[in-house]
């Protein structure tokens, strides 16, 4: 038994890391959450909301066909793209030249890895499953890989990786897998440090010490707030998106409720009376988005 007794709700939109130490089952549950586990020997069940298109990448790239060029397998998922458009968008992911023409079979592996993970990004998904997605790549690649995920995709994430600066970049909670158990923590990367490194409480007394400074990597602290920043851009931004379809409904609903207050009640007044406390609590409810729609609409003109 690799763990029991998760329970894991995943909303739209949510970025979850999952952790742990090697050999824990960290792949065994991504898989299991992708509907790619083994029918026998997995126990449990995974509930899936509707209308999902989901990509898998794993550590075998094994979706490539080594026969083919990058600019085929590009082309493969999007036809309309000509080559030079095709090998554009390759060059974002640092394949470059004359390897966006070359056999895949004669790539690397992180040649492969950023290849795989440029046409799983560019197949139209809104749920992700991530294996291992920063093996073979160099710190370039990463920052791709990290902007990417951060800024150009909206949907939902679920991904295993050992890599603490893509985890506090790209995830929002984490499911630590370990000593049999998972644990649902909320909270990133930074957060899960922090308490792990934290000293065990002691009675005893301890003698004072110098504090020690931990050197600090300002480019990638300046990374990771400039994606942070940017995240939170665009989460406001989807939520204005939201709110305007959301508005949009309940104006339409709340006219077909005042419409129907205005008909005769021929005596029903009970009726009357929920009918107008509905209309009441929808009026309430399009105000307050309303209210919302409003600030948010006035911050995100500003940033």
């Amino acid at each position: 038994m690799l763990f029991s007794g998760l329970d894991l709700l995943v909303r739209r939109g949510d970025r979850v890391g999952i952790v742990g130490p090697n050999g824990a089952g960290k792949s065994t549950l991504l898989k299991m959450l992708a509907g790619k586990g083994d029918p026998v020997l997995d126990k449990g069940s995974v509930r899936r909301g509707s209308n999902l298109a989901t990509g898998f990448f794993d550590q075998h790239l094994g979706e490539l066909d080594p026969s083919k060029t990058s600019v085929e397998e590009v082309r493969s998922i999007r036809g309309d793209l000509n080559v030079e458009a095709a090998r554009q968008y390759l060059a974002r992911f640092r394949i470059t030249g004359d390897d966006a023409l070359r056999s895949i079979s004669g790539f690397s592996g992180g040649e492969r890895s950023r290849l795989a993970l440029a046409k799983l990004l560019l197949e139209p998904r809104n749920l992700l499953f991530l294996d291992e997605p920063t093996n073979h790549l160099d710190i370039p690649a990463c920052e791709i890989l990290e902007e990417a995920l951060a800024e150009g995709f909206d949907g939902t994430l679920l991904l295993v990786s050992h890599d603490r600066q893509f985890l506090e970049t790209v995830t929002t909670r984490l499911v630590v897998v370990g000593d049999g158990k998972a644990e649902v923590l909320p909270g990133g990367y930074a957060d899960f440090a922090s308490r792990r490194e934290a000293p065990a409480p002691s009675s005893a007394p301890k003698e004072a010490k110098p504090a020690k400074v931990a050197p600090v990597d300002e480019g990638k602290a300046e990374f990771a707030a400039r994606r942070a920043a940017s995240r939170e851009v665009e989460r406001k931004k989807r939520r204005v998106g939201e709110l305007e379809a959301a508005i949009a409904k309940a104006e339409v609903d709340l006219a077909a409720m005042r419409a129907a207050l205005a008909e005769d009640p021929k005596g029903d007044w009970a009726t009357l009376a929920e009918r107008a406390e509905q209309e009441r609590s929808a009026s309430r409810a399009l105000d307050a988005m309303l209210e919302e729609w409003s600030r948010l609409s006035v911050e995100v003109a500003g940033l």
